[in-house]
């Protein structure tokens, strides 16, 4: 089946495909990005545009690359010219009507390759992708994903989510995931100061309502993420100028919780909560109690009773009402969940005994099961640890045996059930929280 024709500009209100490529390159400047992902959000033209922008980009960004950048760029030069000179190859091609915008793509990245580090190809292919001295298998991998996350970063701070495979409308989220990965790398130095440039860029995603990204049905996905970076980041950091933006996310969390203590998809007090976006409002607010922000409405407590309520008699956690979590669902939604209290012990919130060992059982249970993605191997992790006895440090260890050996080249590849949404900063960076959680 042939696509249609890009809408023009001048006739429609779809943006011009070269704003769509910038916005793919991560180069903002001379067009309205955040014009552009609502849009994106609206229109499946320009998402499809934005897709074939991304196989291109990414192609070119990771193919077979041996040469040092002048060999590419006569390399990306031959390929224009190919490209212009051979138009039945181009009728063949999935992606026929973007062919001229193509041809500036690999324009734009000749530039790159010339003139800027944004790639650093010749470090990467000669980076030891072996341990250094002495080196932990653990360390090494948090290193060459912390390397690569540092790597993929926009001179601007933060990442371009559409050019590394994941939903343009995630991209608070996405970035947040990122900053977290870098702050809680436990390499200090360089990707401390990364994560902070990137805190910077996040900050511009906030509107004056303390929520940072747009308004949809996946919002509080964002909000939660990013509220989380702000604050470690402001932990790891000590940068007092992000406690205004702070008091601002706070806010809007607490004012988005409904009357029975969880968050949901929808917000506001007759919002259905459901336990996995909760549970990240739920990691900032116990975040931000413990660096001394006053929880006046108790939206912790009450949020930490929500969850203790969608434990059946099993331990095993509900998504939403006990007794009806898809089954393909319950042992992530459980680790969470257990994370979520457990946790809450630890920062001096009790919960009733009965249910700790409850909980405990519960996550010693599914410790012997594999977990099915990057982010069930985050929530694995993050329960295993918060248990914190020898069965839980086994299967954590387990765990991080495998995300060692699935690392290429410092990423983990989006081949998950979440990587189409996340793409490849979604499951690098959860690879490296899962490590060290």
């Amino acid at each position: 089946m042939n696509r249609p024709e890009m809408k023009t500009a001048e006739n429609d209100s779809c943006p011009p495909e070269e704003d769509l490529l910038a916005l793919c390159l991560g180069e903002e400047d001379g067009i309205d990005p955040e014009r552009i992902r609502v849009h994106l959000a609206e229109c499946p033209d320009c998402r499809d545009a934005i897709a074939g922008f991304e196989s291109v980009v990414a192609t070119l960004r990771k193919g077979d690359i041996s040469e040092r950048e002048a060999d590419l760029s006569a390399r990306i030069a031959k390929k224009v010219i190919e490209i212009e000179g051979e138009e039945d190859d181009l009728k063949a091609f999935p992606f026929r009507p973007w062919a001229r915008v193509f041809k500036y793509a690999a324009a734009v990245l000749l530039f790159v390759a010339l003139g800027s580090a944004v790639w650093q190809i010749s470090d990467r292919q000669e980076a030891n992708p072996h341990l250094a001295a002495g080196e932990e298998p653990v360390d090494g991998a948090l290193r060459r994903g912390a390397q690569w996350l540092m790597e993929q970063q926009q001179a601007q701070g933060g990442w371009s989510v559409a050019v590394l495979g994941g939903q343009p409308r995630y991209e608070p989220a996405l970035n947040g995931l990122a900053i977290l990965a870098l702050l809680r790398s436990g390499e200090g130095g360089a990707p401390v100061a990364a994560a902070s440039r990137a805190v910077d860029k996040l900050l511009l995603l906030q509107d004056e309502n303390g929520r940072f990204g747009s308004a949809f049905d996946r919002a509080l996905y964002n909000h939660g993420i990013a509220t989380m970076a702000v604050l470690t980041a402001y932990e790891l950091t000590g940068r007092d100028d992000l406690r205004p933006a702070i008091d601002q996310a706070l806010a809007y969390t607490r004012a988005t919780q409904s009357y029975t203590g969880g968050w949901g998809y929808q917000t506001g007090a007759s919002a259905a909560p459901n336990s996995s976006v909760t549970a990240w409002q739920i990691q900032s607010l116990m975040l931000a109690e413990k660096l001394g922000w006053r929880d006046s409405r108790n939206s912790l407590r009450n949020a930490l009773d929500w969850v203790s309520r969608r434990v059946d008699q099993s331990g095993h956690f509900s998504y939403s009402s006990v007794g009806v979590a898809p089954e393909d669902e319950s042992d992530t939604v459980t680790m969470m969940g257990a994370y979520c209290l457990l946790a809450a012990v630890e920062n001096d919130i009790p919960i009733r005994p009965e249910l700790k060992n409850l909980l405990l059982d519960s996550v010693e249970e599914l410790s012997r099961e594999t977990p099915r993605d990057y982010y069930s191997a985050f929530c694995y992790s993050s329960a295993l640890a918060a248990s914190a006895d020898g069965n839980s440090t086994r299967a954590g260890q387990k765990i991080r045996e495998h995300l060692i050996e699935r690392q290429t080249d410092g990423e983990w590849l989006p081949d998950d059930r979440w990587g189409a949404v996340g793409g490849r900063i979604y499951s690098t960076a959860m690879s490296l929280l899962a490590l060290r959680p």
